[in-house]
């Protein structure tokens, strides 16, 4: 057997080699595809359980602008993926702000703002957490607190999902209106957990 028919046979030998490595490539990765699939499906069902039956996703749809009020703290859920998490208050005739996404434990900027209407100009500025002025301080330190309790709150599922459809019935302005029935109450007794209060 001359050298070229040798270098043909090892070429051919090795060409088979390489698809049956092709071929284990497939099924391994086909492997690897399902487990991840199979992982996904599991993490969908922990959050299923934690989110009352809903994704972490649908979860925060569903408690998408939600507001509570604890004392002088205005709190609101929401922001452009639902996860947000937004503290206001006043000091004075200054509105204050703090607004992060829910787990996000960085210091976050504090907002303060005030509306002069009477000639359309406003005053707004930016305080970065670590150059918060001395006299909003102690009110920042405290809405830190409140962020990071909703924020908890949300992650732990603390706060019941309202079903949309529910709400839009009492708040729907073309249905006769029911005098006996409270809006107010309806909306905070659907948010709110009995053990939030």
């Amino acid at each position: 057997m001359n050298t070229i028919e040798a270098k043909k046979l090892e070429k051919k030998h090795l060409e088979n080699e390489l698809m049956e490595l092709d071929k284990e490539v497939q099924i391994l990765d086909q492997k690897k595809r399902n487990i991840a699939s199979k992982i996904e499906d599991c993490k969908r069902d922990i959050q299923r359980e934690i989110y009352h039956g809903m994704t972490q996703y649908e979860y925060f749809n569903s408690i998408h602008g939600a507001e509570f009020k604890e004392g002088k703290f205005r709190i609101r859920i929401g922001g452009a993926w639902g996860n947000g998490l937004y503290v206001n208050t006043n000091v004075g005739d200054m509105e204050l702000s703090v607004q992060s996404k829910y787990d996000d434990d960085k210091r976050c900027s504090l907002n303060v703002s005030k509306d002069y209407s009477i000639n359309g100009r406003g005053y707004e500025r930016e305080h970065e957490g670590s150059n918060i002025p001395e006299k909003y301080k102690k009110v920042y330190e405290e809405m830190l607190v409140i962020k990071a309790k909703y924020g908890k709150l949300m992650e732990d599922a603390g706060i019941d999902p309202i079903h949309k459809s529910i709400l839009d019935r009492f708040l729907n302005t073309n249905c006769i209106p029911y005098p006996d029935i409270d809006v107010e109450k309806v909306i905070e007794k659907k948010y709110l957990r009995k053990d939030l209060k």
